[in-house]
């Protein structure tokens, strides 16, 4: 017969505390503390490029320019293609890391 151990479930201040003294990054989720990795270069490229393109986006919002998928590349001159072609890369890529995200949960 195996005895079941009960985890330790950490408050909220338990952990910043812990973490404070750690010299290792770590997550807290629902009472549980989990190490993370080091994120790699590629991590951090992507996750700059998303909040960069994501920033732009809602600038763009902002001064009063509409979001839409109904842009014909036809009508937009060089640059503005490029900008299209390289925002839709970034979001193949956001969409992966959602999810990967989300089936890991």
């Amino acid at each position: 017969m195996s005895a079941v151990t009960a985890k330790h479930r950490y408050s909220a201040d338990e952990y910043l505390e812990l973490e404070r003294r750690a010299e290792t990054k770590s997550e807290f989720h629902d009472g549980q503390i989990y190490a993370m990795t080091g994120a790699s270069r590629e991590h951090n490229l992507i996750a700059t490029n998303a909040a960069g393109e994501l920033r732009q986006q809602l600038r763009d919002f902002e001064r009063g320019q509409p979001l839409t998928n109904d842009i014909d590349p036809k009508q937009l001159g060089r640059t503005e293609r490029k900008r299209l072609r390289d925002g839709l890369r970034h979001i193949r890529n956001l969409k992966l890391i959602v999810e990967t995200a989300v089936s890991s949960v």
